[in-house]
């Protein structure tokens, strides 16, 4: 019984959650939803919304349905094993009628450090192809890098993976100029582990990684300890160190964006030369990096950015009584703009800003009594919000068409 508390607090907790050891599924469950907002006449007011219980979001352009407390209760209950794991599944509209499929899983092997390993993948066909989810409970990550291949970090550190054959081979070398891997992994560090490359970012070619690595550290303990950027050329093996701190925001062409706490730079990877995109940025400001374009916004002003000319333009700003969240844009510059209306009720709203025509539209997720605490494009046209019941904590999704 304390096991089974144990498995399903973690089950609860976690929003990347897989079927693992389960039988490849392909069942089929229509499941009920009301409809409000159709057809509405203020232009102001997105057109049509899909309401219903429950907590969905969005990965490898699938939507995803974690499970209810009482779907887990009960799944845990009527295992057999002793780790039992909810298994996931897809949702899909048509017609305004929202079907479930269970997803289906592979196994596979992985010969690492003198260990064979086995992880479980989840995924999903469609349109003759296979969709993998980007997470799971197997504690990987995968990144796509064209149509077969995706780059797997698992076991801090990055793995290419061929779903045409199924063969994994490490990405990154052992041995890095002064860095060897077994050598470090013997270097005790307290409260840290080795990072040989984590959080991958491939450019738009696929040729090209950037990764975060705290190898500097083990080898020398004046180096920065939560990891270094590094990038990996696949074109000629080349690994190289990039930049002694920062985060990686993404990539356009050959240039790749860090973010620090005060300023974002560019690095072209292949001269080398560096600039400062955003400089003094503030506590209060954040910034993004969606496409060819850098969103820039603090509590009342959104910024659009072009990252060559430097050049910015303010496509929001206002009163909206409360503070901005977050903010998430698809590939037609359409942000949707999180508010956090009041920081001691927890209550917010959720509005759409055209960034080329400046129309804002106000979305229906915004009832008394429950706070939006999710929000992503499944593709240019539906936003996927998911809110909370303050008091129960019930959750309730909405699938929005702009």
């Amino acid at each position: 019984m304390f096991l089974k508390k144990v498995f399903l607090l973690f089950l609860l907790l976690s929003l990347f959650l897989v079927g693992c050891g389960q039988k490849e599924q392909n069942n089929r469950k229509v499941i009920s939803s009301s409809i409000e907002n159709e057809n509405v006449d203020a232009s102001n007011v997105m057109s049509k919304t899909v309401e219903f219980d429950g907590s969905l979001y969005v990965d490898s352009g699938l939507v995803i349905k974690n499970p209810s407390k009482q779907e887990a209760e009960q799944y845990i209950n009527n295992s057999e094993v002793s780790n039992p794991l909810y298994p996931l599944k897809v949702v899909e509209k048509t017609n305004d009628v929202l079907e479930e499929t269970v997803l289906s899983n592979k196994t596979i092997q992985i010969n690492y450090n003198g260990v064979i390993s086995e992880i479980t993948l989840s995924y999903y066909k469609k349109n003759g192809q296979q969709i993998f989810l980007t997470d799971n409970r197997s504690n990987y990550h995968l990144t796509k890098r064209n149509q077969n291949q995706y780059i797997l970090e698992w076991a801090e550190n990055l793995f290419n993976l061929d779903v045409s054959t199924w063969q994994v081979s490490q990405v990154l070398s052992d041995e890095v100029g002064v860095y060897k891997r077994l050598d470090l992994l013997k270097v005790k560090k307290e409260e840290q582990i080795l990072q040989w490359g984590t959080i991958p970012c491939i450019n738009q070619a696929g040729d090209i990684i950037a990764f975060n690595s705290n190898r500097g550290y083990f080898y020398s303990e004046d180096r920065n300890a939560s990891g270094e950027i590094w990038v990996k050329n696949f074109n000629n093996s080349e690994e190289k160190l990039i930049d002694s701190s920062g985060l990686i925001m993404g990539w356009i062409n050959d240039d790749l964006f860090l973010k620090s706490p005060d300023q974002v730079i560019s690095v072209n990877i292949i001269t080398g030369i560096s600039h400062v995109v955003v400089p003094d940025l503030s506590p209060l400001e954040s910034v993004v990096l969606v496409d060819d374009s850098l969103i820039k916004y603090d509590n009342n002003r959104i910024y659009l950015i072009n990252p060559f000319d430097l050049s910015q333009k303010i496509i929001w700003s206002g009163n909206s009584g409360g503070n901005i969240a977050n903010v998430i844009i698809n590939s037609k510059k359409e942000i949707a703009v999180l508010f956090q209306q009041n920081r001691t009720e927890s209550r917010n709203k959720l509005i759409l800003v055209n960034s080329v025509t400046g129309e804002i539209k106000d979305t229906p997720v915004s009832d008394d009594g429950f706070i939006i605490y999710s929000v992503s494009w499944l593709d240019d046209g539906s936003l996927i919000a998911v809110t909370e019941d303050v008091l129960s904590q019930n959750p309730k999704s909405y699938w929005i068409e702009t």
